[in-house]
Order: structure tokens, then sequence, then C-alpha cells
């Protein structure tokens, strides 16, 4: 196991934040703002007096294996009993079986031609080494055993259950001890203003979706708990010519929970307005913890409007280099007042689930390149929150990964929580690296690269499990 190092955090707010390590060298973090994994460098806790706390963090041993295979966006990770590995590609949408060395690969579920297929992007463990890809355009969840084989396909009665499955931004759906998989419902919008048809200003998504158990075999559902969502605003905007469309408002930060399931059954929720962990067990009882260590940050006007154009920057840019060529981006205007449903000639929608992922909304390849709304300083929280929703997973031996917004050497910092004591250990992951999923004797599997050009790594636990 790697050394452990200890850094010294002194929280200055509005400034720069610097810190220290045992030799005294002084390492500068600046607040920035990283588009795909809007991390803020921030400082560790320090009490309301000013004073330091002293953190001690772990670094994730190095890689023992890397794909030789290049992925678009990999989104999903599942081991098998026999070390082969499932890896589901958002991105290029195909899923691929690789070998225990991550040497060779196969192809399982390829890209759908008939246009943006999504097929496989879902992937969740089931009976035995069989696992579930769930096809959104066919609304249909495929039966895949461990040699990568499609056995039987299992059609899904609505479209919104089978965005359910499919996870993503909502967390990684999984399954229980009785087969039920478990997962939380996609945003829904709503008409704010509570008037008729005709009005299309004012919308809203809602502030809550349930997480809930699924039974397969007869569809039945139930409510485990409610969860946070983003606070995601909806605009209409008038292209002119009867032609409007509805978008989500996008910003960099969101404050919502995230959920996992521990390796014993019980369901873990990180909230993400105070930072603790409320836990579903079994038996229905829940139990909520202490509040988890985090240092509340402010976010002032001048510091929301600072963000707000690094994100319209960095997006402008993103879409300059991927936007197809001949693409159009047409002038629209935000609609104010009303719209009488009787002068639409044309309504495109933008899911409100696209308001998470704003780099597929800048790089998103069309005939007209869809809108990016850049929010106002008011869309934006107060205080910088914990941790990035739709990120936080789970071990196979009771530890929660949260990844959180907290900047260390050019790291992310993971606060792994202990569920059975709470106790917190904080581990760094390189800048570039995202933990996708884990494996047998501490195995974890990280996305390492950019966007477009990602591998598979399979690194180990730095600490005593």
């Amino acid at each position: 196991m790697p050394d452990a190092y200890t850094l010294r955090s002194e929280a200055r707010f509005g400034s720069c934040l610097r810190v220290r390590d045992r030799a005294g060298n002084s390492l500068s973090l600046l607040d920035v703002l990283v588009v795909l994994l809007v991390a803020i460098a921030m400082c560790a806790s320090a009490d309301a007096a000013g004073g330091q706390e002293i953190r001690t963090y772990q670094r994730l041993e190095p890689a023992q294996a890397r794909s030789e295979a290049v992925f678009s966006q990999i989104s999903h990770v599942r081991e098998l009993r026999d070390g082969g590995v499932m890896v589901a590609d958002s991105g290029g949408r195909w899923v691929a079986l690789m070998d225990p060395a991550l040497a060779t690969s196969s192809v399982i579920v390829e890209n759908n031609p008939f246009g943006n297929s999504g097929r496989g992007r879902g992937l969740i463990p089931w009976r035995g080494d069989s696992t579930l890809l769930i096809d959104l355009p066919n609304r249909a969840a495929l039966v895949v055993d461990a040699f990568g084989d499609i056995r039987r396909e299992i059609a899904i009665p609505t479209v919104q259950l089978a965005q359910c499955l499919l996870g993503g931004d909502t967390g990684t759906p999984t399954v229980d001890a009785s087969g039920r998989v478990i997962c939380q419902m996609p945003l829904a919008s709503v008409n704010a203003s509570g008037s008729s048809r005709s009005n299309w200003v004012g919308l809203q998504v809602a502030d809550s979706s349930p997480l809930i158990r699924v039974d397969i075999a007869s569809w039945a559902i139930d409510t485990v708990a409610l969860l946070r969502t983003p606070r995601i605003r909806l605009v209409v905007l008038d292209y002119g010519e009867g032609r409007y469309a509805s978008a989500p408002v996008l910003v960099p930060l969101h404050v919502a929970d995230d959920w996992a399931r521990l390796d014993d059954g019980t369901l873990a929720i990180v909230r993400g307005a105070d930072y603790r962990v409320d836990r579903i067990t079994l038996d229905g009882a829940q139990l909520t913890s202490a509040l988890l260590p985090f240092l509340a940050q402010p976010l002032t006007a001048a510091r929301k409007t600072a963000m707000l154009d690094s994100m319209r920057a960095a997006l402008a840019a993103l879409r300059a280099a991927h936007a197809p060529a001949g693409a159009l981006d047409p002038p629209w205007r935000i609609v104010t007042g009303t719209v009488d449903h009787t002068q639409i000639r044309a309504m495109t929608i933008v899911l409100p689930n696209a308001a998470r992922d704003p780099a597929f909304m800048a790089a998103r390849r069309a005939r007209e390149l869809s809108p990016l709304v850049i929010g106002t300083p008011e869309d934006l929280p107060d205080f910088v929150p914990p941790f990035r929703p739709g990120s936080v997973r789970a071990d196979g031996e009771g530890h929660l990964w949260i990844p959180t917004l907290q900047v260390v050497d050019g790291s992310v910092v993971y606060d792994v929580v202990r569920a059975a004591d709470m106790r917190l250990t904080h581990v760094l992951v390189p800048a570039g690296q995202t933990i996708v999923g884990f494996g047998a004797g501490g195995a974890v599997y990280l996305a390492s690269g950019e966007p477009g050009a990602m591998r598979l790594e399979r690194a180990r636990i730095p600490f005593e499990r």
C-alpha cells in the first residue's frame, strides 16, 4: 500500500487557496471551472474560528491493466466472475466484452444505424453472470449471458421506465436480492403556471423524483424514497415563422441527491443539501448519519458571473471543434410572454436531462445545433455543493465513493464512506480519470482520457478493507 501524505489547508474565502505539504512547499490552487468535471478547486474543511485541519489523503495504486480498445464515453462497467469485464460506451453506443487483462475485446451490441440509438448504454448486473442491456429506441431489455450472447429480449412497457432503467445522470441502476431492478425515475417537466396548454412560458422541472424498485416479471413498481433533483429551468425559444423550442437553461453547478446500493443490500442516499447519508435497510428501517465534514464555501455574485462566463467560452470552443460542416445555429429569442398554440407550426423539445450534460449539448451533431441557453447568477446555488450528483458509486466491500468538488494537487478528492460506521477516507483520483466501477479483491475501474479517446484502466483500492 502506498504511503499516505498529509496536507494542511488554509481557508481564505474569495482568494487563491494554498496548501502546504510536509516539507513546507507551497502549492497554489486556483478557483477554476472544469466543464466536464465541474470541479472547483477549494480548500479542505476548517473550523469557524479560522483554524486549520490536518487531512490525510490516499492515492489509488498505479494501474495494473489498461485496455487496448478506445472508447468514446465509458458509462457502465461490470466485472464478471471469471474476471472478464463488460463495458458500455454511451458515446459510441456499443457494448464490449473484454478479457481479464483488458487486452482483447469483442463487440456484443453495436450502434443502431437508424438514428441516435442509445442502445445498450444501460448495463445492469442481473441473475448470476447474466446482464440486462437497455435498448431505449426499441423499449426493450436484452438479456446477455457471460459469453456476450443475447439470450432473450424483454419488452419494457413505457418509455419513462426504459429511461429509468437506462440510468446515467440519475444514478447507476442495480438489482436487489429478489431480482428487482432499483433505479431513479428521470427528470420530469411541469408547467409552473398551471394554465392552459396555450401558455408555454414558466416551465420548470419537478424538484424531486422517486427511487423505485421494479419487478421485471410483472412490472410492478414500488417507491423506496424521494430524491432531490437538480434545479433546472426551462425556457421557450422563438425562432420565427412559427418555430419554437423548449430548452433547459445550462449552469455548471447543481445541488441534488444521489444514491447507490451497498453490498449488503442497504440503499444509501447521499443528500446534497446538508451532506449526510441516509440508509434504507432490507427490513425497511431508515437510518440517518451525522453530517459529513464539508466546508460550505459561498458563491458571491461576482464569482457566479465569472463561472458562467467561463462555461460560455468553454462550450463555444467545444461546439466550434465538433460542429459538423454546414450545421446551422439559427438566431432565437427567449419568449417572455404567452404563446398561442394555434400559431405554433413546429415545437422542438430538448429534454431536461440534457442540462446535466452541457458538453453533450455543445457537441451534439445535427443539421441544426441544439440551443445553448446559459443561465444567470440567480440560477446558481449560493454555496459550492459538496459533490457532483450522478457519480456516487458503491464498491463490493461496504464503501460509498463520493466525488467531491475539491481538487488537491491536481487530483479530484473522493470522500470514501464506510457505511458500517461512517468512517471517512479521502482518496485522490488524478484529473482526467473517473471511477466507473469496482471488482473483486479491491479492483477499481477508471475511465481515463478525454471523451472520444477513453481507455479503461484497472487499479486497486489504496486502503485496508
